[in-house]
């Protein structure tokens, strides 16, 4: 029974261990009726550092307060960001929910986000490039992942980097390309274009689809256990759980939470 356990997906949970899901992996990828290679992007081939969310947008609303637009509106970092988190929540809202979930997408995001701030809609490359630089600087590549998928691909797997994000797929090519990860960009489906995701399953049958590549010839691999665990699997993918590890993940959702907590109470004031 322990030597079941040791082996389990939970136990790599627990202990934060990526060795065990790479493993699975490369012996499913290996695989000869295996085709296709669908990654997750964010904290599966691109890793973010412990700084939550809301850490993320505080930031970038610090950014955004010194353009010159807002300097000249005196608009506050402060009301960057209760705008900036707002109107997520309302993009979010307006979404047609398909099995639950719901897509949005940045561009709508930021045209309320400059609305909210009575600020002109040209200003929106400005505030998505700041964004994306963001981004760009708080990922950093999943070494040991990229280096066994190039492997892969070198025996003949084909990849696909599937994201469920409000960023459209021309931001996660820019953010590959920001860290060398060139030969993952060819092929990029992400839930934010096609108003479907992972976490509903519907992302993998479009991916299927349009690949023309049966579950059973896919393997998949990310760190959310429903989204890449529980629902390709139920499709017959080849499914591999690589989650951060819980410390990571307690940490970045208690600060996450202390700065939610922070956020309401100045709200107040």
């Amino acid at each position: 029974m322990f030597a079941r356990f040791a082996d389990s997906q939970l136990l790599h949970y627990a202990i934060g261990s990526s060795t065990g899901g790479l493993s699975t992996l490369r012996r499913l990828g290996s695989e000869p009726s295996r085709r296709l290679l669908t990654i997750d992007l964010f904290d599966t081939l691109l890793l973010r550092g412990a700084r939550p969310e809301t850490a993320r947008f505080q930031t970038l609303a610090d950014r955004l307060a010194a353009l010159n637009e807002c300097l000249d509106q005196e608009i506050s970092a402060a009301a960057i960001l209760e705008a900036r988190l707002q109107c997520s929540r309302l993009a979010y809202q307006a979404a047609t929910p398909v099995n639950s979930t719901r897509e949005a997408k940045i561009a709508d995001m930021l045209k309320m986000q400059l609305a909210w701030l009575a600020l002109h809609p040209d200003l929106q490359n400005d505030f998505l490039n700041h964004e994306l630089d963001l981004e760009a600087a708080s990922l950093r590549p999943n070494r040991p992942l990229v280096k066994l998928c190039r492997r892969l691909m070198q025996n003949g797997l084909r990849v696909a980097v599937v994201s469920d994000m409000y960023l459209d797929a021309l931001a996660l090519r820019r953010l590959l390309l920001h860290h060398g990860l060139d030969d993952f960009c060819q092929i990029v489906y992400v839930s934010a274009e096609f108003g479907v995701s992972k976490a509903s399953g519907h992302l993998f049958s479009l991916v299927a689809e349009r690949e023309a590549t049966p579950f059973s010839a896919i393997v998949h691999v990310g760190d959310n256990f429903r989204a890449d665990y529980l629902m390709p699997r139920r499709k017959g993918i080849g499914a591999v759980w690589l989650p951060r590890a819980i410390s990571w993940r307690f940490y970045n959702s208690l600060w996450n939470l202390a700065l939610r907590i922070k956020h309401v109470y100045l709200k107040g004031l």
